[in-house]
């Protein structure tokens, strides 16, 4: 019965695992930092989001006091 030669060469076959391991790695390396960078940027517009819905209540909070303050008085 004829012994049939692998398709690869025996060093082929030792190397090529390792270099599409070490793609899947890095390419796994690349999606983590994008989805990192994306996480950061998303915290950042959450935080700005919040300070700018902060600060109009801070300068309303002031004018209805004085609303109320005013109403009261007005009997």
């Amino acid at each position: 019965m004829p012994t049939t030669r692998p398709y690869w060469p025996q060093a082929m076959r030792t190397i090529a695992p390792w270099i599409s391991a070490t793609m899947a790695v890095l390419a796994a390396a690349v999606l983590l930092s994008q989805f990192i960078d994306t996480l950061h940027l998303s915290i950042e517009r959450g935080q700005a989001l919040r300070q700018a819905q902060a600060a109009p209540a801070a300068i309303e909070a002031p004018l209805t006091a004085v609303h109320v303050a005013g109403a009261s008085t007005q009997r």
